[in-house]
């Protein structure tokens, strides 16, 4: 029950793949299951089937961390609860038509909320603070706060993720936006796509049937029925394949699965690869096409686990894919911090540069490891290196209203990083409009 706490409700500040965030938490319809304050906890306004589902993932996998070491430190499954929600008010609703488009997309709306209750679950949890991405747009200038975000990706991945995934549990999602940091601690949410993978000979529904996406890696388009049915008639008819007749196979399976599935974050995977690692203004977020650096990677899996005509799937996923999958996204996390870094790579001091080495080192890394393991080592170490890059005496700052051109004549003072650069513009939005796509997605077109 609420304590000396009047019973308010939120407004939404957040939208997910299949619901809105409101902060603080909304009132539930039964007293025992609102929490004591409400401005420590948000909700998450589902429909009950969406709502039963997820509650049900994080319920089995909260139990499952139990084992790890100071797992509340990590991960945000403790203290969740799952109720029927009061009467919404006028404040309640506010912002609901531009965050909760899921509900929207239902005929569920601002309008009609009040009329449809009994189509709608709440999640109460914990609130976590603020995400990663929002966080390194508002403190990418503050040396203090990149330390403490460094030091706490470096922690969670060697307290949190590794340990996980030793109990054969992955998050399946992992990103900025599913990344809290609150009193310097940064912790995981967002469990809809996260499961327990014990067997070793299936994979499990919530890897197959994905397009393309940023925070997973590429190969996440092999993990599909299609794709291992026509590889086994190809090499049926085409004994023993040359590297150019794998590589053709795979780059026009690849033109099919994206037509039936929908090219999900290609654009920004092509601006990621493309604009940033290769520095090539040219390439932006709005090219639908498969960059070259994505084919080899696939070539190379399925080249080196196709062995007696037979390509070797469910050994590559246990043995690599697993292993990959959630620290692909730790590293993909950082993607806000290498944008705008190399947006403002004319004015970078030296403390920058070898941040954006760092970052630029470990994108290269994940992406020639595609039929090879991720190295947690390296990715816990460059983390703890950019941590102590960032932990020195912060250099004075010079606001910038427009571009750094219009200061350059103040020699004396540091150059403040800008946020407002077009490419970082385009990234965010892009990291804000990406929602995740599960195999359950509705929107697919017909394969053929």
């Amino acid at each position: 029950m609420h304590k000396n706490y009047s019973i308010k409700g939120g407004k939404a500040i957040g939208s997910g793949g299949y619901g809105c965030v409101f902060h603080p938490a909304l009132s539930c319809s039964s007293e025992k299951k609102n929490p004591d304050n409400p401005e420590n906890y948000v909700s998450k306004l589902m429909t009950n089937s969406h709502a039963k589902d997820e509650y049900k993932i994080i319920s089995t996998i909260n139990k499952k961390l139990q084992t790890i070491k100071n797992h509340e430190d990590y991960f945000l499954t403790s203290d969740v609860r799952k109720c029927k929600i009061k009467r919404l008010s006028k404040s309640d609703k506010k912002h609901f038509t531009k965050k909760c488009k899921p509900l929207t997309k239902k005929n569920i709306t601002y309008k009609n909320i009040n009329k449809h209750l009994s189509k709608v679950t709440s999640i109460t949890m914990p609130h976590g603070g603020l995400d990663v991405n929002d966080y390194i747009y508002s403190s990418i200038n503050n040396y203090q706060k990149m330390n403490r975000l460094f030091q706490s990706l470096s922690t969670l991945t060697k307290n949190g993720i590794v340990p996980m995934n030793q109990y054969k549990i992955y998050h399946g999602d992992i990103k900025a936006s599913n990344l809290m940091i609150k009193n310097n601690a940064v912790k995981v949410i967002d469990w809809g796509l996260a499961f327990s993978q014990p067997k070793i000979n299936v994979y499990h529904k919530m890897s197959s049937n994905r397009p393309f996406q940023f925070n997973i890696p590429f190969s996440c388009v092999l993990i599909n029925h299609e794709f291992q049915k026509e590889y086994r008639e190809y090499i049926f008819k085409n004994p023993s394949p040359s590297r150019s007749m794998i590589q053709t196979f795979v780059s026009e399976f690849i033109d099919r699965w994206n037509n039936y599935r929908g090219t999900g974050s290609l654009d920004l995977l092509h601006y990621t690869y493309g604009g940033l690692l290769e520095r090539n203004a040219d390439k932006t977020l709005l090219k639908h096409e498969v960059h070259p650096a994505i084919i080899k990677y696939l070539v190379n899996i399925v080249e080196k686990y196709t062995s007696n005509d037979e390509f070797h799937f469910q050994k590559y996923y246990n043995e690599i894919y697993l292993h990959n999958l959630d620290l692909w996204g730790m590293v993909t996390s950082t993607i806000s911090v290498f944008d705008l870094l190399v947006a403002n790579t004319k004015i970078l001091n030296s403390i920058e540069k070898n941040v954006l080495d760092i970052i630029n080192d470990l994108f290269y890394h994940i992406l020639e490891c595609d039929a090879n393991k991720i190295s947690i080592q390296k990715m816990i170490d460059s983390f703890q290196d950019i941590a102590e890059l960032y932990n020195v005496t912060q250099p004075k700052p010079l606001r910038i209203t427009d571009t750094p051109r219009s200061t350059s004549h103040i020699k004396s003072s540091r150059k403040k990083l800008s946020t407002r650069k077009v490419s970082s513009k385009n990234l965010r939005q892009s990291l804000t409009n990406n929602k995740s796509i599960t195999s359950n997605h509705k929107t697919r077109k017909k394969y053929f």
